[in-house]
């Protein structure tokens, strides 16, 4: 007797939105991480002048990585938190957090005016971008495929999949588009730090009409899936689960 094939399940108007969704706000996630990188020439020349150009890209390289090294803490941490509290919550305090430290970044004065601690703040900034990107990522995914049904898990998270190369894409084309804009004289002063600006809205908090658009997935609400009745010693009720800590209730009701 063969295995029976799962039946395919249609996506209905609000599984498509809740996909664009993780999707798209991992897409900014990415942009605001990788930008770093695509601008490694000009970070180089305002942050790490102190040594000679080579070197000063060499070390505005190993600042990027540092961004990457830091990843998995984030996914640890923030993969706790949702267990404790929810995708959706998670996801608001690493936007917070990631918009943050990007706005930082574009803000940060250069080694002629703070010597020494602007490379050390901006390796600093670097791995809060890390933990952010970390915990928003795997936190994405995870969200999505609490969402899925039997069969299509596969299919609907591949989707996030894809965040990172059009993130890619969208930096360099923002980039090109300033460069363009300003011109090579203008952009290479100061013009690129407007590629960070990007997330002054990102980082005082998420739109209020907002923040209620990502719901509770069910297999959190319903006590599913194992890590939620694993994650503390005690057993905790439904009402218990779906309860925001009082921090997470002051950043979502500043």
């Amino acid at each position: 007797m063969g295995t029976r094939k799962p039946s395919r399940v249609a996506m209905t108007k609000s599984d498509k939105l809740l996909v664009f969704a993780s999707s798209l706000g991992t897409v900014f996630e990415w942009y605001d991480f990788l930008v770093v990188g695509a601008l490694a020439v000009e970070i180089s020349k305002h942050f790490f002048s102190g040594v000679n150009p080579a070197a000063a890209f060499i070390f505005t390289l190993l600042s990027f990585a540092a961004g990457f090294a830091v990843r998995p803490l984030g996914a640890v941490v923030f993969g706790r938190l949702g267990d404790l509290t929810g995708r959706k919550y998670t996801f608001v305090i690493t936007i917070v957090l990631m918009g943050l430290a990007t706005f930082a970044i574009g803000l940060l004065p250069d080694f002629g005016s703070i010597g020494i601690a602007a490379p050390i703040a901006f390796v600093a900034l670097r791995m809060l971008q890390g933990l952010a990107i970390g915990g928003e990522y795997g936190g994405a995914v995870i969200y999505v495929a609490e969402h899925a049904p039997n069969g299509r898990r596969g299919a609907w998270t591949s989707w996030i999949q894809t965040t990172g190369s059009l993130a890619l894409l969208l930096s360099l084309g923002v980039i090109l588009l300033l460069r363009y804009t300003l011109g090579d004289a203008a952009f290479s002063d100061w013009g690129w730090r407007r590629v960070f600006h990007r997330q002054r809205r990102a980082a005082a908090g998420p739109p209020r009409g907002k923040r209620g658009i990502v719901a509770v997935s069910p297999e959190f609400a319903n006590g599913a899936i194992a890590a939620g009745r694993t994650c503390s010693s005690e057993p905790r009720s439904e009402a218990d689960s779906l309860r925001m800590p009082e921090p997470t209730v002051a950043l979502l009701n500043p």
